[in-house]
């Protein structure tokens, strides 16, 4: 009879700085004896903390200097970029370098599952085994000390 237990694999947290975007990569090599993966990822500040009209200014200088001066769009434009201003951040599998699958969804807590029977959606179905890298895809912090916190657990199969 086989019995699952859970084991932990990794956690790190951080904290991201307002303006930061970029990518950060956690890579490591998972044990051979897991029959699924869990994944959580969480930052702390999805809204703006600052005064929405500095925010808004910002956004529309920002814009002033990538479009052409006669955009007839300018504030449609703006009026959509500024309008809900928000941190992104999203997150990619990666087993051997091969991509199992990304998510792109407005939450702060991410929760996936790999597994060879069923894994999350956007995620394709696989054995957990080797060289397992997550990669962060920051698109927007918008404000200072964004905690965020990636933990990886796995879940084993032990015979009695």
């Amino acid at each position: 009879m086989a019995i699952k237990s859970k084991k932990p694999l990794y956690k790190v947290s951080s904290q991201l700085e307002k303006g930061f975007q970029g990518h950060i990569t956690y890579t490591t090599i998972l044990p051979d004896d897991l029959s699924r993966l869990k994944v959580t990822f969480s930052f702390d500040k999805l809204h703006a903390e600052q005064d929405i009209e500095e925010l808004q200014a910002g956004c529309r200088e920002a814009l002033m200097k990538n479009l052409e001066e006669e955009t007839e769009l300018l504030e449609c434009m703006a009026s959509a970029v500024y309008h809900l201003p928000k941190s992104e951040i999203n997150v990619s599998l990666f087993l051997n370098d091969v991509c199992v699958g990304s998510a792109h969804r407005n939450q702060l807590t991410k929760e996936i599952w790999i597994s060879e029977e069923e894994s999350s959606l956007g995620f394709n179905n696989c054995r957990p085994a080797g060289v397992f890298s997550i990669v962060l895809h920051v698109l927007n912090i918008l404000n200072d000390d964004t905690a965020c916190i990636l933990t990886v657990e796995g879940v084993e199969r032990v015979c009695l």
